[in-house]
């Protein structure tokens, strides 16, 4: 994860041929202010910021801020695949989209330390600090962790908890168990084929304003990797009415638009919520990403 500095740009395909190279969200807003703040004037900057960001096609986009488009055409979007969601969202980045921790990670070291400072006393430190953070996340984390009085989780996932105990680490432990909480908020309901559609490998016919990720965007994502969809769900958000699609592929594996599986590496909510629905789905460690 790094900024678009041209020496990186250049140099890590030729050193690290395999390696995704992702750009940082929040230096690639930076980059565009540095060469559009100045062009668009004070007047015309928040405007352009709220309808870049909300942007979805950029016609109408360029024909509002024509003096953009070079270097928004020319230089940020040719580099799409490194930092769009459409294109990161199935790679595996732990969920991180800027690389901010690293560098407040870094700020926190020089604040501990000086010239002067020796590598203990800066172990020393930062161990201070570790033992200081959040002692609530620490109550959470062991409450989560270990095997509580019969509830309704414990209930629902008695299988699910017991595997995940065992055998992940307290990450996953505690992100899957938040995840359990927040999906009893949520109902499933499976979609049928329409009309003269054999199966969801052929091209679907409708859509979903509300979905994260556009729904025909992700069906040709996994058709194109070969996977086969055994059934696709909608799981909407009983309050808000929030919808998101969740594709049961082969081996009991899932795609979901919210994209936390794959880019975070834990199963989320909305898979939850299906693995209560779906009785022939069975929960498998191997939707938890090695780490």
């Amino acid at each position: 994860m790094s900024d678009r500095h041209a020496t990186l740009l250049t140099v890590v395909p030729s050193v690290m041929p395999t390696t995704d190279q992702l750009l940082c969200i929040h230096h690639l807003k930076s980059n565009i202010y540095q060469h559009l703040r100045t062009l668009l004037g004070a007047h015309e900057w928040p405007p352009f910021q709220d309808m870049f960001w909300d942007m979805f096609r950029a016609t109408l986009f360029f024909a509002r801020f024509p003096s953009t488009r070079a270097y928004l055409a020319e230089e940020i979007y040719p580099s799409r695949q490194q930092w769009a969601h459409a294109h990161t969202f199935f790679k595996f980045t732990c969920g991180v989209r800027t690389n901010g921790r690293v560098e407040s990670e870094n700020r926190v070291t020089k604040a501990l330390g000086n010239s002067s400072t020796s590598p203990f006393q800066l172990f020393t430190g930062l161990n201070e600090r570790t033992n200081g953070q959040s002692v609530q996340e620490m109550i959470k984390l062991r409450d989560s962790s270990r095997r509580q009085h019969p509830g309704q989780l414990e209930t629902l996932f008695a299988g699910v908890l017991q595997l995940v105990r065992a055998h992940g680490g307290p990450f996953a432990v505690q992100q899957c168990y938040k995840q359990m909480e927040l999906s009893l908020f949520f109902m499933t309901e499976v979609l049928q084929l329409p009309e003269g559609v054999r199966s969801w490998n052929m091209i679907n016919s409708f859509t979903n304003e509300d979905a994260y990720l556009g729904l025909e965007w992700l069906l040709r994502l996994i058709i194109g990797r070969g996977h086969q969809i055994l059934h696709l769900l909608r799981v909407t958000h009983r309050a808000s009415g929030r919808q998101h699609m969740l594709a049961i592929l082969e081996d009991n594996n899932y795609v979901c638009d919210c994209a936390m599986g794959m880019n975070l590496g834990i199963p989320c909510r909305h898979y939850f919520q299906v693995l209560m629905y779906v009785r022939d789905l069975r929960f498998h460690l191997g939707v938890i990403r090695r780490r």
